[in-house]
């Protein structure tokens, strides 16, 4: 499916060549400066996803494009169904937030096929059945089309019994993946208890003979459930953590430690992303539980400064600094100085070269960590916190690539606007170049990401922009 911003700039592309303009002569009439040629490129080539709307506004008016193509080019194929129907459908899927508006709905619906997509692409992995066992699938893959999840849940439970009378390792793998592939079909319908005992019972196949494979398939579906769970902003913690236990079972502190302590890590990171979806005030004892859990890991992985003591090191300054939100200015800052102090420690520990994505988070998480701080410290201390909070995210950046990674390049470029913003307050002199460029920055972050893949920050940058207006 093409993005609103592949739409748009091949709209926008027919109409400059049209008019008989160059790209030069579009971004110099519409955007004030020929120099803007680059970005126009970008816009016609497809890669903005989501222009700014000053931006469309502009190009809009000067190739007289009016607002039905474009909103014929933000949803194609769904400008003749009445506003009734996709209120249905969204229903139909779960979506429970009955004041959200029609992007919104929109955006949560557009995910679906694609969650489809894949389900369907590791059906067709496990290996091939018999002829009955065949058409048994094809209506696995015909409820799948119609995104009737139930019934596919239901069909992938007959092959589950079918294959429960072969009991060759193979087969056992097969069972197991079926089963798994069954909860999240279970997952997709919010069915949750079911979703749990169904992944439950995928890492049972392994019980009597492979109870570590048990514990690694149980783990598996506890980060899945986390995934599903930011995804869709819905609140999977309990049903998370009771596959979470099944794991702790066998990986016990004394027989696998360093497994046990990883298990700790998934926890203390199912409360932070549950913290994250509260108020700061109610959120703050999610952060108290995902730190003591990390202080549970650590008990086992301080012995070896490793990848595995990053990961952990790394998630507790996540916690410290999530929690600055909800406590008085004095207390705020002692959590971001151990913030700080927690990423710093982690920095030396991941290669770039090596593990890229973890490299370019913890320095991430650096630099958000000191924004948060310098949010708080006085005029004197305000320039050195904020050039480190901006050198560290640009860092992030030599990875998050916008190109590779547009939602988190866009959230390091949002914490750069506003690192400017913060700039412009203490320095009266150069308030309007600061702001100027925080704006700037901030624009770019909302033109980068697709707001059918990210639209929770989508509308967190856009509330970030307003108040600069």
């Amino acid at each position: 499916m093409q993005s609103f911003g592949e739409r748009f700039g091949r709209l926008v592309r027919t109409r400059r060549r049209a008019a008989g303009l160059t790209q030069g002569a579009l971004a110099e009439r519409a955007l004030g400066k020929a120099s803007d040629k680059s970005r126009i490129s970008m816009i016609e080539r497809g890669r903005v996803p989501n222009p700014h709307q000053a931006t469309i506004k502009a190009i809009c008016e000067e190739l007289e494009i009016d607002d039905e193509a474009v909103e014929i080019c933000r949803y194609p194929d769904t400008m003749a169904v009445p506003k009734e129907t996709i209120d249905k459908l969204a229903e139909r899927f779960g979506y429970l937030k009955s004041d959200a508006d029609l992007n919104e709905k929109l955006s949560y619906l557009n995910k679906v096929p694609e969650d489809i997509r894949q389900l369907k692409a590791r059906l067709e992995g496990i290996e091939r059945y018999e002829e009955a066992v065949q058409d048994r699938k094809k209506r696995i893959d015909a409820a799948l089309d119609e995104s009737e999840f139930e019934i596919a849940e239901i069909e992938l439970g007959y092959l589950v019994s079918l294959q429960k009378t072969e009991k060759t390792l193979p087969q056992v793998r097969v069972q197991a993946q079926l089963q798994f592939e069954r909860a999240k079909a279970s997952l997709f319908s919010r069915k949750i208890g079911q979703a749990v005992d169904q992944f439950k019972e995928a890492a049972n196949y392994f019980l009597s003979f492979d109870d570590n494979r048990c514990a690694q398939v149980a783990y598996d579906a506890a980060d899945f459930m986390k995934y599903h769970a930011v995804r869709y902003d819905i609140d999977l913690l309990e049903a998370a953590k009771e596959l979470c236990d099944v794991s702790d079972s066998i990986w016990t502190s004394a027989t696998s430690p360093k497994k046990w302590a990883m298990v700790r890590n998934l926890v203390s990171t199912l409360y932070i992303d549950r913290g994250m979806q509260l108020s700061h005030q109610i959120g703050h004892d999610m952060y108290v539980k995902s730190l003591t859990e990390l202080e549970r890991a650590r008990s086992v992985v301080d012995e070896v400064r490793d990848a595995d003591w990053a990961l952990v090191r790394n998630n507790e300054g996540v916690a410290y600094r999530e929690m600055s939100r909800s406590l008085q200015k004095a207390a705020a800052r002692e959590n971001l100085v151990a913030a700080v102090k927690a990423h710093t420690e982690t920095l030396h520990l991941f290669k770039k070269r090596d593990k890229p994505i973890w490299w370019a988070a913890v320095r991430y998480n650096l630099g958000y960590s000191i924004y948060l701080k310098a949010l708080l410290s006085n005029r004197t201390e305000v320039e050195k916190l904020t050039d480190d909070a901006e050198d560290w995210l640009i860092k992030s950046q030599t990875v998050f690539r916008r190109n590779q990674y547009p939602t988190e390049w866009a959230q390091a470029n949002e914490l750069i606007g506003l690192v400017n913003g913060i700039r412009a307050i203490h320095d009266r002199s150069n308030r309007a170049n600061l702001n100027r460029t925080a704006r700037e920055m901030l624009d770019s972050a909302i033109e980068a990401i697709d707001p059918a893949q990210a639209p929770g920050i989508l509308k967190r940058v856009v509330l970030s922009r307003r108040s600069f207006d």
